[in-house]
């Protein structure tokens, strides 16, 4: 009994830690969208909790993050020519059946089957600086992925832009 007392107090003790995170950060970010807020930021500050130490190296690339302005495209037409060069040279392998990460292949087979069922969950990219006119991938890879084989000439698509 005692251990099944233990784990139920890791349990809320764990959500409440998170919960608190989530809460905390939607404070300082009210505008950014539901879906960028969960997918990016949220993410990003849950597994790089570095990011929100004023005193680690990661601090100021999370702080000029929050600056981002976010406008939503709901079908934006993607080819390789929107894509700037990083994003073209990342997806190129991937696209050719290269699997980079351990569990590329579950992941890219289950964006396959929720693309086939009708789900069109956005992408998030951003404007590029250094590149005029041109976006960077951010979240939604195995998606983006498996959009450009299934569209290699292009596609419309849900996409949530950054302007930094």
């Amino acid at each position: 009994m005692k251990l099944i007392n233990t784990l139920y107090e890791t349990a809320v003790d764990l959500y409440e830690l998170r919960g608190g995170l989530y809460r905390e950060l939607r404070k300082e970010l009210p505008n950014v969208p539901e879906w960028v807020f969960n997918d990016l930021y949220y993410t990003t500050a849950r597994f790089n909790p570095e990011m929100m130490d004023p005193t680690h190296s990661k601090y100021q690339y999370f702080q000029d993050l929050k600056k981002m302005k976010w406008k939503f495209f709901p079908n934006l037409h993607i080819t390789m020519n929107k894509l700037d060069s990083e994003s073209r040279h990342n997806i190129g392998p991937r696209i050719k059946g290269a699997m980079l990460f351990p569990g590329d292949k579950e992941r890219h087979e289950k964006q396959l089957e929720l693309l086939k069922s009708g789900s069109k969950k956005p992408l998030i990219m951003v404007m590029n600086p250094k590149e005029r006119g041109k976006l960077e991938m951010w979240e939604g890879w195995h998606r983006l992925v498996q959009l450009f084989i299934m569209n290699p000439d292009g596609f419309d698509y849900p996409v949530y832009v950054g302007i930094r």
